[in-house]
Protein backbone atom coordinates (compact mmCIF):
# COMPACT_ATOMS: atom_id res chain seq x y z
CA UNK A 1 0.00 0.00 0.00
CA UNK A 2 2.66 2.51 0.86
CA UNK A 3 4.25 1.93 -2.60
CA UNK A 4 1.06 3.01 -4.64
CA UNK A 5 0.91 6.15 -2.29
CA UNK A 6 4.34 7.10 -3.27
CA UNK A 7 4.13 6.06 -6.78
CA UNK A 8 1.28 8.69 -6.17
CA UNK A 9 3.06 11.22 -5.04
CA UNK A 10 5.99 10.98 -7.17
CA UNK A 11 4.23 10.85 -10.92
CA UNK A 12 2.38 13.72 -8.93
CA UNK A 13 5.27 15.55 -8.69
CA UNK A 14 6.85 14.88 -11.87
CA UNK A 15 3.32 15.77 -13.95
CA UNK A 16 3.07 18.97 -11.97
CA UNK A 17 7.11 19.96 -12.69
CA UNK A 18 6.23 18.98 -16.14
CA UNK A 19 3.37 21.23 -16.36
CA UNK A 20 5.67 24.29 -14.78
CA UNK A 21 8.03 23.53 -17.09
CA UNK A 22 5.69 23.74 -20.41
CA UNK A 23 3.81 27.04 -18.70
CA UNK A 24 7.32 29.00 -18.63
CA UNK A 25 8.22 27.97 -22.42
CA UNK A 26 4.68 28.89 -23.38
CA UNK A 27 5.60 32.43 -21.95
CA UNK A 28 3.00 32.39 -19.72
CA UNK A 29 4.13 34.95 -17.03
CA UNK A 30 6.19 33.92 -13.95
CA UNK A 31 3.91 34.64 -11.80
CA UNK A 32 0.98 33.14 -13.28
CA UNK A 33 3.08 29.83 -13.76
CA UNK A 34 4.27 29.84 -10.16
CA UNK A 35 0.43 30.05 -8.59
CA UNK A 36 -0.30 27.03 -10.95
CA UNK A 37 2.59 25.14 -10.07
CA UNK A 38 1.71 25.84 -5.91
CA UNK A 39 -1.77 25.08 -6.42
CA UNK A 40 -1.11 21.65 -8.50
CA UNK A 41 1.90 21.25 -5.32
CA UNK A 42 -1.02 21.38 -2.77
CA UNK A 43 -3.56 19.22 -5.06
CA UNK A 44 -1.09 16.41 -4.98
CA UNK A 45 0.30 16.49 -1.46
CA UNK A 46 -3.74 16.86 -0.27
CA UNK A 47 -4.45 14.00 -2.10
CA UNK A 48 -1.17 12.12 -1.13
CA UNK A 49 -2.12 13.09 2.36
CA UNK A 50 -5.77 11.21 2.41
CA UNK A 51 -4.15 8.27 1.15
CA UNK A 52 -1.19 7.71 3.94
CA UNK A 53 -3.93 8.54 6.70
CA UNK A 54 -6.35 5.82 5.33
CA UNK A 55 -3.36 3.22 4.83
CA UNK A 56 -2.66 4.27 8.63
CA UNK A 57 -5.82 3.61 9.32
CA UNK A 58 -6.13 0.35 8.11
CA UNK A 59 -3.37 -1.08 9.48
CA UNK A 60 -4.35 0.47 12.64
CA UNK A 61 -8.01 -2.01 12.07
CA UNK A 62 -6.01 -4.67 10.88
CA UNK A 63 -3.82 -4.63 14.26
CA UNK A 64 -6.90 -4.67 16.37
CA UNK A 65 -8.46 -7.75 14.70
CA UNK A 66 -4.96 -9.50 14.90
CA UNK A 67 -4.81 -8.33 18.73
CA UNK A 68 -8.85 -9.17 20.07
CA UNK A 69 -9.37 -11.87 22.03
CA UNK A 70 -10.91 -15.17 20.16
CA UNK A 71 -15.08 -15.73 20.54
CA UNK A 72 -15.70 -17.32 23.44
CA UNK A 73 -17.87 -20.67 21.92
CA UNK A 74 -21.45 -21.07 23.60
CA UNK A 75 -22.02 -24.79 24.17
CA UNK A 76 -25.59 -26.14 23.94
CA UNK A 77 -25.81 -29.15 25.61
CA UNK A 78 -28.91 -31.18 25.19
CA UNK A 79 -31.61 -31.98 27.83
CA UNK A 80 -31.36 -35.50 28.82
CA UNK A 81 -34.02 -37.80 29.09
CA UNK A 82 -35.22 -38.82 32.46
CA UNK A 83 -34.07 -42.33 33.90
CA UNK A 84 -36.83 -45.04 34.58
CA UNK A 85 -35.74 -44.82 38.39
CA UNK A 86 -35.53 -41.19 38.41
CA UNK A 87 -38.22 -39.27 40.92
CA UNK A 88 -40.20 -37.12 38.49
CA UNK A 89 -39.77 -34.08 40.92
CA UNK A 90 -35.77 -33.73 40.14
CA UNK A 91 -36.58 -33.84 36.58
CA UNK A 92 -38.28 -31.31 36.06
CA UNK A 93 -36.20 -28.65 38.75
CA UNK A 94 -33.35 -29.14 35.92
CA UNK A 95 -35.82 -28.84 33.05
CA UNK A 96 -37.48 -25.55 34.23
CA UNK A 97 -37.12 -23.31 37.06
CA UNK A 98 -39.88 -22.49 39.49
CA UNK A 99 -41.19 -19.36 38.49
CA UNK A 100 -42.26 -16.46 41.73
CA UNK A 101 -46.00 -17.41 41.21
CA UNK A 102 -46.03 -20.75 41.61
CA UNK A 103 -43.93 -20.75 44.95
CA UNK A 104 -46.65 -17.65 46.17
CA UNK A 105 -49.50 -20.65 45.04
CA UNK A 106 -48.32 -23.43 46.83
CA UNK A 107 -47.61 -20.83 49.73
CA UNK A 108 -51.14 -20.11 49.78
CA UNK A 109 -52.67 -23.29 49.00
CA UNK A 110 -50.46 -24.67 52.02
CA UNK A 111 -51.94 -21.77 54.62
CA UNK A 112 -55.71 -22.39 53.42
CA UNK A 113 -55.86 -26.12 52.64
CA UNK A 114 -55.71 -28.60 49.82
CA UNK A 115 -57.61 -27.68 46.78
CA UNK A 116 -60.39 -29.84 46.02
CA UNK A 117 -58.58 -30.74 42.42
CA UNK A 118 -55.66 -32.50 44.19
CA UNK A 119 -57.58 -34.44 46.76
Amino acid sequence: MFTVVALFGLVGLFLNLLSYHFLIGGRLPNGDALITFALGMMLVIGIAGVLARQMSRLITANQKINEAPPQERVIIREIQAPHPGALPGSISSAVEPSSVVEHTTRSIAGSHGEPKSMR
